[in-house]
């Protein structure tokens, strides 16, 4: 009875699948883990039960198995229980930017600072620094443009226009003010 119970918990599926990930090379993501070298301690290798009795119960249905480092291993010190959130910030190919001595992703700035992940990452990638992206003013209200004597938001023009309404932010190249 209890076995059967280790067997199809979340935390049997997770550690199947770390497994799979990497030393299956059938597996679509082998690539990204065993392909690149990322490999099972020995002790959880040997068993399900040493990975429980490391790891426990995930602490919620929407935690999954991370790991810390992510060009380390899963073993015991590299590895927690953490949720979307957590893991989308913890990516090999994501960019940070280090602003008065913290570094954060455009996500996390993002929601510290209650505006759209989508305005820094436009900022940037305009060559903004990341000090002006951070400090100029947020403007709320709907940008509006003017254009042979008609006045009408961004979104209306992006309708009549056809044109996507971030090509045409992109286009006026809007400043701070």
């Amino acid at each position: 009875k209890g076995s059967k119970m280790w067997t199809c918990g979340k935390e049997f599926r997770t550690w199947v699948a770390m497994l799979q990930r990497c030393f299956d090379e059938r597996q679509a993501t082998f690539e990204h883990y065993g392909e690149r070298g990322i490999t099972v301690c020995e002790r959880w290798k040997e068993s399900y039960e040493n990975f429980f009795a490391d790891m426990g119960l995930a602490p919620s249905p929407e935690h999954s198995l991370d790991r810390i480092d992510v060009n380390g291993n899963y073993e015991r010190e590299n590895c927690r229980w953490a949720t979307r959130e957590v893991q989308c910030n913890n990516k090999r190919n994501n960019r940070t930017h280090e602003y008065m001595g913290r570094t954060q992703t455009a996500s996390q700035w993002a929601r510290e600072l209650g505006i759209s992940k989508a305005l820094i990452c436009s900022r940037i990638n305009s060559g903004w620094t990341i000090e002006r992206t951070l400090t100029c003013p947020f403007d709320t209200r709907p940008l509006t443009l003017t254009h042979n004597g008609k006045t009408q938001s961004l979104r209306a023009w992006s309708r009549e226009t056809g044109i996507s309404h971030g090509t045409l932010y992109h286009r006026i190249n809007v400043e701070c003010w």
